[in-house]
């Protein structure tokens, strides 16, 4: 399976709003110092736990449903 492939693979599985959201997780972890990348938070359970845990309590007051700045439903 090519990367592309796999990736498209995780956009199925994960859905839009969670891919397009990693970047944003990753760039905010970068302010701190801290790199990873796609695969480090995908591969890796106790990433991928923060990276939910953030998707939640930060992404979806952020950028979700009930941000102020994003009325897309």
């Amino acid at each position: 399976m090519s990367i592309l492939q796999e990736y498209e693979q995780h956009r199925k599985i994960l859905g839009d709003e969670k891919i397009d959201a990693i970047p944003l997780y990753i760039a905010e972890l970068e302010k701190l110092s801290i790199h990873l990348s796609y695969p480090d938070i995908i591969y890796s359970r106790k990433e991928w736990q923060k990276f939910e845990e953030w998707f939640e309590n930060v992404y979806n007051i952020k950028y979700g449903k009930g941000a102020k700045g994003n009325k897309t439903l």
